[in-house]
This record gives C-alpha cells, structure tokens and sequence, in this order.
C-alpha cells in the first residue's frame, strides 16, 4: 500500500511540475463539466450497474492478501470495465467539445470552454485511470498470479 500512495504522489507531483513549467496555474486544468462526465457518471453508471457492495468488494478485495480466486477475478472484471467505461465516457466528452467547437467557430467567446472540455476529459481519463483503474487492476492479478 505504500508503494501505491508514493507512486500516487510522484504522479500527482510530475502533473503538478508540468502545468507549472507550462507556465499555467492549476486552476487552468479545473473544469467542473468535464469532471462530472468523466469522474462521477462512469463511477455512477458502474456502481449502479455492480451495485455498491459490489464495488467496495472490488476496492476492498484489491488491498487484502487472503481473497479467494472468484473474487480476485471479479474484481479484476469490475476494474477493467471502470476504465473502459472512463475512456468511453472520456471520448463522449471529446466529440461534445468538437461539436462544441464546430459549432461556435464564429464565437471565440463561446468556443474556449469547448476546447477546455475536449481537452481537459482526455486527462481525467488518463488521470483516473492512472490513478485508480491500473494500480487496484496490477495489484489484483499479482494475487491472481501468486494463487497459481
């Protein structure tokens, strides 16, 4: 698990080093929208769809040593469904910004949070999936492979 939260805090630092570098401030890569369409309706769409006991089953089983093989495997099943769910989600978002975009091309007022969400939806996902999606999924089948 510490592995987990240091690697979790090296990412962080390295997006963090980035905008800063870039000269932007984190407030530039905030948007709400696009936050609501990537990070809640797939979490929402997914613990619906499992149900919630489901899905803290699949957090849970991650981070325990002694789950049983049908539960790893279940968890594993949730944990790629979250994150192509997430790039799904992601890429509605995208083509909503370009038909944003297209749309408004004589209006450069309205055009800029379009390309905000178009932009902004690829890195929650990349985010998200980064962040929660690979390293729960990595720590799953490395108690998969160690029951043989």
């Amino acid at each position: 698990m510490i592995r987990y939260v240091i690697s979790l805090l090296l990412f962080l630092a390295g997006i963090l080093f980035i905008v800063f570098m870039s000269g932007s401030s984190i407030l530039s890569i905030i948007d709400m929208p696009s936050f609501i369409a990537v990070g809640i309706v797939p979490f929402l769409f997914v613990s619906i769809l499992f149900g919630f006991g489901n899905m803290a089953s699949a957090f849970s089983t991650a981070v325990k040593k002694e789950a049983e093989k049908d539960k790893l495997l279940k968890a594993v099943e949730f944990f790629n469904f979250y994150g192509k769910l997430t790039w799904i989600t992601g890429t509605i978002a995208v083509i909503v910004g370009i038909i944003g975009i297209l749309a408004n091309l004589d209006d450069e007022a309205r055009m800029g949070p379009n390309v905000a969400l178009t932009l902004v939806s690829i890195l929650y996902c990349g985010i998200i999936n980064v962040m929660v999606v690979l390293p729960f999924t990595i720590l799953l089948k490395k108690q998969l492979a160690d029951k043989g």
